[in-house]
């Protein structure tokens, strides 16, 4: 009997142990799909321009003819440089292209453990398919900030259904693992249990009374008990969270009224500047019309300004109705600082006499007083930001005048960058020097190193460069490396690199690629542990170094062609560009050389990746459109975008004369709306207006005034 109930016990345990190893498989596998997702965190920490929330367009601070705005999505270290940018605008930008990156790295690692089938094969793909969207994203202009991150913002959503789809591939595989493990275990145990009834049943006869102690009510409870607790990881349900209250949805809706009324003032200010420059552009052929626009823009700056109260009235609601909530508070002190942005700005008006200075230079100095009297941003940074930035503009037309305006400016930092920039448009050296004694007074050294690195950069004066390098004497960690990578650069010295801090292989490798050093660059590279950002380095010294061979080492894909398509540009390499995997880059690359054919052939390809993303066809049917309009027409049903199309169709208007392409690309003009970028459909029939001048006086008007209805029609309410 003692040697019965023991085998019986052993074949308890046995049964136990096969729901617990079935229980725990089914929780890890939850656990491991879980794991291998995307990184969505913060990337870095707040850097000093981060209390400033960034303007939409760079030209909300920077002048038209700031040099950087061309350079804004250049790779310049690792994303920890971004603790010590000044710039939110470019902080942003950078960290939308990081957690881009993170996407592609989960789904990178996600894929590795795939093994090939043809349902693997579709995903990937698919894959290839959509990366395209990241190779376009690197390549996309800078000129709306909030335009760029929703276009970031699309390509991760793709990205994001391509990892759904390689987690369900996995899923499945573990599913099956799951279902042999199971089935294994299984007869494992119904064998044991039958050897050990047939064994027992020859030492042993069982009364009836036995075997149903054996089998009692509460054994059978304990087993359905087990099973039950190790098959709820498979049979979870996701908790729903809390509908908000009244209190709560209230305070959301305030704080979501006052999110509109600082859009509503940058949308405002950018009507401002789009009315004027398009008079300005028109002041010549049409005075009339011109005079009009400047008038719409002066009316809409005095309401603007008017408005002023209600929008300090948003963000004072804001804080108001958040009292006593901490994650409220938080949301309203958000707001606050961008509802202190956009009040009593005057970039509008400053970039409208920008647009009048050549034209009418009397009705300019007009604009810039008119944007001096209402410049009186109730914060400091940002009354001082428009003040700087009138000055340079004022100095345009009188350096005396520009200086005065400047002298309003209390943050030293924005009034160094000021005597800077003016410093070079009246030749003075000792203006300069007025901006390195303004530098001297910035408290924090890695600013005061950057804008005396810049002064040193604007006068070609290397002495600046030596005080910068003496002020950065007491800093250490990132802001010491990437402060001395860009002094490097500036002041083209080879050695500074040994300099930098081993810590910071970014930092350094910048060093290196912007001094020339390309193979020191290349090996510094190697040791930047994340491979995107190491990646990226790469692409960098490979398309600058012109060395194909490097460029064929990346091991991200996307990038290695990227690299690829650049050096092939640079070198007129047709064979080269051919070798191109990404279709995007290919295609690109063969329009950029004029190999039109072989661009169109790859278009046409019937295997392989399609080219899913059409912008670069724009140009290769721009290119067609006098000498082959037939075949520019076939391009242009490939192209997906609406502001794509537009020049397209006024090219070939132009080409034949046929007015209902151009009543097409007046069309697909309006409808070109960017997300983030209000100002897109305005723009779009400014460009039409300039591809069909030879068309004759009347299509230019047609675009212009279409323009100039699309700048009026942007909503201020």
């Amino acid at each position: 009997m003692k040697l019965s109930k023991a085998l019986f016990s052993l074949s308890f345990i046995v049964v136990v142990g096969l729901f617990a190893s079935l229980g725990l498989m089914a929780l890890a596998q939850g656990q491991t799909v879980q794991a291998a997702g995307p990184v969505t965190g913060s990337a870095a920490a707040s850097g000093p321009g981060a209390a400033l929330p960034p303007g939409n367009y760079c030209v909300e601070c920077h002048t038209p003819g700031d040099e950087r705005l061309a350079d804004a999505a250049r790779w310049t270290g690792t994303i920890d440089r971004e603790a010590v940018n000044p710039c939110p605008a470019i902080n942003n930008i950078h960290e939308e292209v990081y957690y881009t990156e993170r996407v592609l790295l989960g789904i990178d690692r996600i894929a590795a453990g795939l093994p090939a089938s043809e349902a693997v094969a579709k995903v990937n793909t698919r894959y290839a398919s959509t990366l395209q969207g990241y190779n376009r994203l690197l390549d996309l202009p800078v000129d709306s900030q909030e335009a760029f991150a929703s276009q970031a913002q699309v390509v991760r959503y793709s990205l994001g259904k391509v990892y759904n789809q390689y987690s369900g591939l996995v899923d499945s595989q573990q599913s099956r693992w799951v279902l042999i493990g199971g089935i294994a275990v299984t007869l494992v145990v119904v064998a044991s249990l039958a050897w050990g009834f047939i064994n027992t049943h020859k030492m042993v006869k069982y009364s009836t009374r036995e075997l149903r102690g054996l089998v009692s009510a509460p054994a059978i409870l304990s087993l359905l008990v087990i099973f039950a607790l190790f098959a709820m990881p498979i049979f979870r349900v996701p908790s729903v969270e809390d509908v908000s209250t009244e209190e709560e949805q209230a305070v959301q809706a305030v704080l979501d009224e006052g999110g509109r009324a600082a859009d509503t003032e940058g949308r405002a200010q950018a009507r401002i500047w789009e009315s004027a420059r398009i008079g300005a552009l028109r002041a010549s052929d049409d005075p009339d019309f011109a005079a009009r626009a400047l008038e719409s823009s002066l009316a809409m700056a005095d309401y603007t300004y008017q408005n002023s109260a209600a929008v300090w009235g948003a963000a004072a609601a804001a804080y108001e109705i958040s009292t006593g909530s901490d994650v409220s508070l938080e949301k309203a002190n958000l707001l606050s600082s961008e509802l202190k942005a956009a009040v009593a700005r005057t970039w509008g008006l400053r970039l409208a006499a920008y647009e009048w200075l050549d034209v009418d230079p009397q009705q300019a100095v007009a604009l810039l007083e008119k944007a001096l009297i209402q410049s009186q941003a109730e914060e400091q940074p940002y009354r001082d930001l428009d003040r700087r930035a009138l000055a340079v503009v004022w100095a345009e037309i009188d350096v005396e005048k520009g200086l005065e305006v400047l002298s309003l400016v209390k943050d030293p930092a924005l009034r160094s960058w000021g005597l800077r920039e003016i410093a070079v448009i009246a030749g003075d050296p000792g203006l300069f020097q007025e901006a390195a004694e303004a530098a001297a007074d910035v408290s924090d050294p890695v600013q005061q190193a950057r804008l005396l690195r810049e002064i040193g950069a604007a006068a070609k004066d290397k002495s600046y460069f030596n005080q910068a390098r003496e002020v950065l004497q007491g800093v250490e960690g990132a802001a010491q490396a990437y402060a001395l990578a860009d002094l490097a650069a500036a002041a083209g010295d080879p050695d500074a690199a040994a300099s930098i801090s081993a810590a910071y292989p970014g930092a350094r490798t910048a060093a290196l690629l912007y001094t020339g050093q390309y193979e020191a660059a290349w090996q510094e590279a190697l040791r930047i542990t994340d491979p995107y950002e190491r990646a990226r380095a790469q692409e960098a010294i490979a398309a600058s170094w012109g060395d194909a061979d490097r460029a064929a080492q990346i091991q991200v894909p996307a990038l290695r062609d990227r690299a690829l398509r650049r050096i092939a540009v640079s070198r007129g390499d047709e064979n080269l560009a051919l070798q191109i995997e990404s279709p995007y880059e290919r295609v690109s690359a063969l329009i950029a050389l004029g190999s039109y054919e072989a661009a169109w052939q790859v278009v046409q390809a019937g295997e392989g990746v399609k080219l899913s993303e059409t912008s670069p066809l724009k140009d290769l049917a721009l290119a067609l459109a006098d000498s082959d309009p037939q075949k520019a027409m076939l391009v242009l049903d490939e192209l997906d975008s609406e502001a794509d199309k537009a020049p397209v169709l006024a090219a070939l208007a132009r080409a034949t004369g046929d007015p209902e392409l151009f009543d097409r690309a007046l069309g697909m003009a309006l409808a070109a709306r960017v997300r983030g970028d209000t100002l897109a459909p305005a723009e779009a029939s400014l460009a039409l207006a300039q591809e069909v001048e030879n068309l004759g006086a009347e299509y230019v008007q047609l675009a212009v005034q279409q323009a100039f209805e699309a700048a009026e029609s942007i909503s201020v309410k």
